[in-house]
């Protein structure tokens, strides 16, 4: 399943790396965020491709519950914005759950 949030992002993405393919500038679109909530918002830029490939970024810990088996709130506040909010399901009963 795809968030909105994540479509409308990845097709913008996709039409900045056509354009820079047009002006035979190599490298990579990348994302960086800069609002939180009710703010989130994101900027892309050019980046060489060494700098995103093969990279992994961990999950801070304050994302890790203490039983180190869920998430805190501090995870769903980043993630929501990211979502859009959790769509109505027949897999989350028809209510999003997290």
């Amino acid at each position: 399943m795809q968030s909105e949030v994540d479509a409308r992002e990845a097709r913008w993405c996709g039409r900045h790396a056509v354009q820079y393919a047009m002006e035979e500038d190599n490298g990579s679109v990348a994302i960086r965020r800069l609002g939180n909530g009710a703010d989130y918002k994101v900027e892309l830029f050019r980046t060489e491709l060494k700098n995103v490939a093969e990279k992994t970024k961990s999950m801070p810990d304050e994302f890790i519950n203490a039983e180190g088996n869920g998430v805190t709130d501090a995870f769903i506040e980043y993630a929501l914005p990211l979502t859009g909010g959790l769509p109505k399901t027949h897999f989350l009963g028809n209510y999003p759950k997290i």
